[in-house]
Order: structure tokens, then C-alpha cells, then sequence
């Protein structure tokens, strides 16, 4: 990773010189602690949700409800919204419901659910919820339901967010975790080979990356080229074990805690070391922000901070990771 300015702080390296918590009585979301959602504490989130392989006709019962439960508490004044989800929620919980969700009516929500059978007739239910509002889009917001009974007649005993307020991002979708990491090997990879033998021309920079770091990666290549020089961000040494940190719709952010190795720099034509080496023994912060554009995620924004006291995976910055 080798390109900063304004955006990132890398290319001057390298130029020379809740827990979830449920109360009884619901407020507004302000983000001002664990949130009351509905009656009843339920067990804090594991570290992964998974669900079932294959949905049954049950799951698809339940996950109808599920989804139509949100629909009307972004229309909560739409009274044939509550209609069906009639039996699922008691009219006590849906006055909680819609004094919590207030500030969430008209909102466009996206479900990425993961089921757990807890016991007989009990089922956990885990959503990295996404939320679109006219003025700006909310993700990974972890929700997390207790349900009872039986295809036809579930009930929902607890719904609880896994985190401080709504806005706040907790969790990810499993799939968007998986690509996002592979987006971010795949950039180290191809990054080094750039660096190796710098080409501002290289088609790979509009695969890999977008927007204002675009411009200032391809800057960086084209004054290396120019220089006759080449930098290492990476070898194949070392391990990258990057975590995703946050997320939203269309949007993700990957940390990474990286051992210091000798051959990391930019360095002359002639091979003279242009910049300070990393201290042996030392670790350091990579944060990289990815954008879903042209089905692809690219990265949009890079820091470094080298000698940094970072955590390596699994760490406590990394969200929870649901399906």
C-alpha cells in the first residue's frame, strides 16, 4: 500500500527525505447506550451467527414475518403494515416499536438474516441490517430477535440492537466480509507488482481503485516511472489477516495489523533505500476504505502508520460477522 496525500499519509513515507442489552421500557435511539428495544434481556451476540444451509418452508415463514416486521416500523402509520405481522408482535410491543423507531419511518432497510435454533420452538434470529435514508445511508446494524413457537403461530419474545445507537456500525454480512477480504488480498498482490515496475497506464489501477486515491496512486507510479524508481509495499512473506471494521451499503473498511519486514520502502534506480526502514520487531496499521462500484470493491482510501502498537486478528475493532 503505497499512495497518500491528503487522502492517505503512505506516499510521504515513501517520498524521499450494546452489548446487547434489553430494559423494559423503550426510548428513542440517541445513541447514548444499549438500546430498549422490546420486554426482556437476551444472551449478547456471538463472534459469527450462522444459519441454516438450505431455508425450509419454516425458515421462510418465519423470515416473511421478520421482514414485514420491519416494514411496518418504517411505516408505522400504516395500519394494514402491522396487520401482518398481527400475532407476531403484541400491541404492547408495537407502541415500543414505533416510539423507538421513530426517526426510522420512510427509511428503505436491507436484511441479511442468519437463524439459529436455540431449542425446542425458540429460534435466534441475527440481521446485519442496512438502513437508506433520503439524506444518508446506515449499515451494519446488528439486530438480534427471540422467537417462539411454531410455523403459523411464531412469536416474538425479544428484539435487542447489538450495539450503542443506530449509527453506529457492529456487524457485516458474511458474503460482503468474504469479498471485501478478497478485495483486499487481491490489491496487496497486484499493488506490489505495480510498485515493482511502476505503470500509470496499467489497466489494474481502475480495477483496483477509485476516486481521489485513483488519481493520487497513478500520481505516485507515474513520478516513480519518471525516477526510474520502485517501491515493496508487501512481499509474499508477509501475512496480511485483515479484519472488516465497519460497513454500510456499498461501503467497508479493512484493518490489518502487519509485522515490519527489511525489504518494505522506495528505493532508486541504482537500489539506494530512499526511505526510513521499518524497526525490526515492530508492527504496523493498515485501514483501507473499499466502495462496491462496477460489482467490484475498490479501494477509495489507504493509511499506514508505521511502529504502530496494533492488535492482530481477531482483534476488538473487528465487527461481527452474521451468515
Amino acid at each position: 500500500m503505497l499512495a497518500a496525500s491528503g487522502i492517505t499519509r503512505l506516499v510521504r513515507r515513501l517520498a524521499p527525505a450494546v452489548a446487547s442489552v434489553l430494559v423494559a421500557t423503550a426510548t428513542a435511539c440517541s445513541g447514548a447506550g444499549p438500546q430498549p428495544l422490546a420486554d426482556g434481556p437476551a444472551a449478547a451476540p456471538a463472534a459469527t451467527a450462522t444459519g441454516s444451509a438450505a431455508p425450509t418452508a419454516d425458515d421462510r415463514d418465519l423470515d416473511r414475518l421478520w421482514v414485514d416486521l420491519w416494514a411496518a416500523i418504517t411505516s408505522p402509520d400504516q395500519a394494514e403494515a402491522w396487520d401482518k405481522v398481527a400475532g407476531f408482535v403484541t400491541p404492547d410491543q408495537i407502541s415500543r416499536l414505533k416510539a423507538t423507531f421513530a426517526e426510522q419511518a420512510g427509511s428503505r432497510v436491507g436484511h441479511n438474516t442468519a437463524r439459529t435454533t436455540t431449542g425446542a420452538g425458540q429460534v435466534r434470529i441475527d440481521d446485519c441490517l442496512t438502513q437508506t435514508r433520503p439524506d444518508q445511508v446506515l449499515g451494519g446494524l446488528h439486530f438480534v430477535g427471540e422467537v417462539t413457537g411454531a410455523p403459523g403461530s411464531w412469536t416474538l419474545q425479544h428484539l435487542s440492537l447489538a450495539g450503542k445507537d443506530l449509527y453506529t456500525s457492529t456487524c457485516v454480512p458474511a458474503a460482503v466480509n468474504d469479498g471485501v477480504l478478497a478485495a483486499y488480498r487481491d490489491f496487496a498482490i497486484q499493488e506490489t507488482a505495480l510498485a515493482a515496475a511502476p505503470d500509470p497506464a496499467s489497466p489494474l489501477i481502475d480495477q483496483l481503485t477509485t476516486g481521489a486515491y485513483r488519481q493520487t496512486f497513478r500520481a505516485f507510479l507515474a513520478d516513480m516511472k519518471a525516477k526510474g524508481e520502485h517501491a515493496v509495499p508487501f512481499t509474499p512473506a508477509v501475512a496480511l489477516n485483515g479484519e472488516v471494521y465497519r460497513y454500510s451499503e456499498g461501503q467497508a473498511s479493512v484493518t490489518d495489523c502487519v509485522n515490519a519486514f527489511d525489504q518494505y520502502g522506495r528505493f532508486a534506480a541504482d537500489g539506494r533505500r530512499l526511505t526510513a526502514a521499518l524497526q525490526p520487531g515492530t508492527t504496523s496499521l493498515y485501514e483501507l476504505d473499499f466502495i462496491l462500484e462496477e460489482g467490484r470493491w475498490k479501494v477509495a482510501d489507504l493509511r499506514m502508520t508505521p511502529a504502530a502498537a496494533c492488535v492482530k486478528k481477531p482483534s476488538s475493532r473487528a465487527v461481527t460477522v452474521v451468515g
